[in-house]
């Protein structure tokens, strides 16, 4: 009797683990600054998007909320299914609600822009539009937990009815970032 006992606790807990180990979280939270990794991604995709020096580069000098599960954002449903963004990604994004966080380019704590070009952070639109400028704004940056994909939102402004922005999945290849915009969300001022 003591044997089918141990059986049957055996293969209960033997289940629950079974259950739950496909339950674990799958992205890393998101921490209450801005990371190295972070920055990582931000500059890979200056570098990839800009082929040349930009006539003149504004960078936000804050994060913007994007929320691709709130009412304002993107079809979540679209960008899992269609897209094969984990919900999870989702999720960590969706869970910092409105927050914007303070880009630094502090060079104390050694987090700051790797690209090749000369910038300006900027608190938002320039006063004085000439020459043409783009202001790039980054949301925070949800990564999987190997590190391995990343999602976030960009947005590109030119001035006036001009730039535009959406999600956007990284991808580790080789030690480097490459980007897909094909998430079938994005929009246009």
């Amino acid at each position: 009797m003591e044997q089918v006992a141990a059986r049957f606790i055996a293969c209960l807990l033997f289940g629950v683990a079974l259950l739950t180990s496909g339950c674990r979280d799958r992205a890393v939270p998101i921490p209450n600054s801005i990371s190295d990794e972070e920055y990582a991604v931000y500059s890979a995709w200056i570098r990839n998007h800009f082929k040349e020096q930009p006539a003149r580069l504004l960078l936000a000098s804050r994060t913007f909320s994007f929320d691709p599960l709130g009412s304002q954002g993107c079809n979540a449903k679209t960008l899992e299914a269609q897209a094969r963004v984990s919900f999870f990604l989702l999720r960590r994004l969706h869970d910092l609600g409105e927050a914007e966080y303070p880009v630094r380019t502090d060079k104390f704590q050694r987090r700051e822009f790797k690209i090749p070009w000369k910038y300006e952070e900027s608190e938002g639109l320039p006063a004085n539009p000439s020459p043409p400028f783009s202001l790039i704004a980054f949301s925070r940056v949800a990564f999987n937990q190997d590190r391995s994909e990343a999602f976030f939102a960009v947005s590109n402004s030119c001035g006036g009815l001009c730039g535009g922005g959406g999600p956007l999945v990284a991808l580790r290849k080789e030690g480097e970032w490459v980007f897909r915009s094909d998430l079938g969300c994005y929009w246009v001022y």
